[in-house]
């Protein structure tokens, strides 16, 4: 007769703890990246940390029946708003389509502008909310931004001046000259240089030297129209263009 040794008892299963919903509620509020749940009306279900701090919305704001999210008057990356065609809410409720990367701007109750990258996905809030809702992820995407823009100020501006630098008045000049060609309009390109400018320099300082220059570079601003192109490629010189310029009589001689 063949011994056969009891069976150990099964180990009961573990109980999952992203099961119990204050875990997952306290895992996502620990998330840097804001986490924003909105029911099919707009209302806020739920707003983790991250999202509170960005949007600069305390727990009680989002919780008052009167508040107004910044979201639905973001504006869109060139500075434009949204309406009601581009706002996320709407466009994922209807065609259940997430949405990626999408940049916006909100203006917070401080006045200061903050730039969003927002990921938008639909969003089954229970058998009560027939319609669902939204989650959207977003993070602070206001110092890449401003990071981009400096780079490109430094890319087609002088940095003194604030004029447009030799690489954006050649483009300026191309675009001009293409126009010229296809419209038969004269177009006019001064260089101005200052005299002297190096004695300026040598005997008052560079500092003075380069008061002067932003100095020129405003009043010259100031005479020319919006689409005429004042730029300063380097040194002392400072070419203009001006487009749609008036024909003069032919010269006599």
């Amino acid at each position: 007769m063949l011994f056969t040794p009891p069976r150990k008892p099964m180990p009961s299963p573990r109980p999952d703890p992203f099961e119990n919903q204050s875990v997952r509620r306290n895992l996502l509020d620990v998330l840097p990246v804001g986490i924003l749940v909105l029911d099919a009306e707009g209302r806020v279900r739920f707003a983790n940390g991250a999202a509170r701090h960005i949007l600069g919305q305390s727990r009680e704001d989002m919780a008052a029946p009167d508040w107004v999210n910044p979201l639905a008057a973001a504006v869109r990356e060139d500075g434009e708003p949204f309406g009601a065609s581009g706002w996320p809410l709407p466009r994922v409720l209807e065609d259940g389509c997430p949405i990626r990367d999408l940049e916006m701007g909100i203006l917070r109750d401080d006045d200061s502008w903050v730039w969003l990258m927002v990921n938008a996905d639909p969003a089954s809030l229970g058998e009560e909310e027939s319609r669902g809702g939204v989650v959207l992820s977003f993070s602070n995407n206001t110092l890449r931004r401003r990071e981009q823009r400096m780079l490109q100020t430094q890319l087609f501006q002088d940095l003194l001046t604030e004029l447009p630098n030799r690489m954006l008045f050649n483009d300026r000049l191309g675009q001009a000259l293409t126009r010229m060609e296809r419209n038969s309009k004269p177009i006019a390109v001064l260089l101005l240089d200052l005299n002297k400018f190096k004695v300026i320099n040598d005997t008052l300082s560079h500092v003075t030297g380069d008061l002067l220059l932003v100095a020129v570079a405003g009043r010259l601003k100031r005479c020319m129209r919006r689409t005429d192109t004042l730029a300063r490629p380097g040194g002392t010189s400072s070419p203009c263009s001006s487009r749609n310029w008036p024909r003069w009589p032919t010269p006599s001689w």
